[in-house]
C-alpha cells in the first residue's frame, strides 16, 4: 500500500508536509544541514553527512537504508539515543523485526515516498509512542555507489500540546 492509501484508510495518523514548514528549531537547523550537503539543490551522499556534521543531531537521528522493494525492507543504519529511549534499541536491526506489521507498512510506504519525491518530507501528529506529538524530517541520501536508498530523519517529541496545525497547507499523501 501507498501513503495516500493508509491514509485514505484512516490508519495513518500523521500528517505529511510537502512544504517544510517546521515548528522545531532542531528540524530547521537539520533541512539546513541536509541542503547544505546537497551539491545544486540534488540529494546529498551519506558520506557527507558524518558525526562530526550530525553531531548535535545525533540523538535525535535515525539513518534508514532501503535493502529490498517490492515489498520494500528498511535496516536501521544508525539510531540516537533518544529515539533508542523511546522505541527502543534498533541499530542493525530490519525494522520489521523491532516494530508491529502494520506499523512497519505504514513507516516503509512514507519512506518509499520520500524516495520515490527525491526531497526531504515533514511528518506530524500524534504517535502512539507513549502518546507523544512528533514532527520527524524525512530527507534521502545516496548511498556509495550513487543509488537513492537511505533515509536521514529527525525526530523531536513533545507531550500535552499537539503541534499546531494552524496556517500550514498540509496533504495527506
Amino acid at each position: 500500500m501507498s501513503l495516500r492509501d493508509w491514509s485514505e484508510a484512516g490508519v495513518w495518523d500523521p500528517v505529511c508536509d510537502p512544504d517544510l514548514r517546521f515548528q522545531s528549531q532542531i528540524l530547521v537547523g537539520a533541512l539546513a544541514l541536509w541542503r547544505r550537503h546537497a551539491p545544486h539543490g540534488s540529494i546529498p551522499r551519506r558520506a557527507a553527512l558524518t558525526l562530526r556534521a550530525l553531531k548535535s543531531l545525533t540523538a535525535r537521528t535515525t539513518l534508514f537504508e532501503r535493502v529490498a522493494r517490492e515489498p520494500s525492507r528498511y535496516r536501521v543504519r544508525l539510531m540516537g539515543t533518544r529515539i533508542a529511549q523511546l522505541v527502543g534499541e534498533a541499530q542493525g536491526r530490519m525494522l520489521e523485526d523491532v516494530i508491529p506489521p502494520q506499523a512497519n507498512l505504514r513507516w516503509c510506504a512514507a519512506f518509499d515516498e520520500v524516495l520515490s519525491q527525491s526531497r526531504p518530507l515533514r511528518f506530524f501528529g500524534r504517535q502512539r509512542i507513549d502518546d507523544l506529538d512528533s514532527e520527524i524530517l524525512m530527507a534521502p541520501l545516496l548511498d556509495d555507489a550513487g543509488r537513492p536508498n537511505l533515509l536521514f530523519t529527525v525526530a523531536t517529541f513533545r507531550s500535552g500540546a499537539s503541534v499546531d496545525c494552524e496556517g500550514i497547507i498540509a496533504a495527506r499523501i
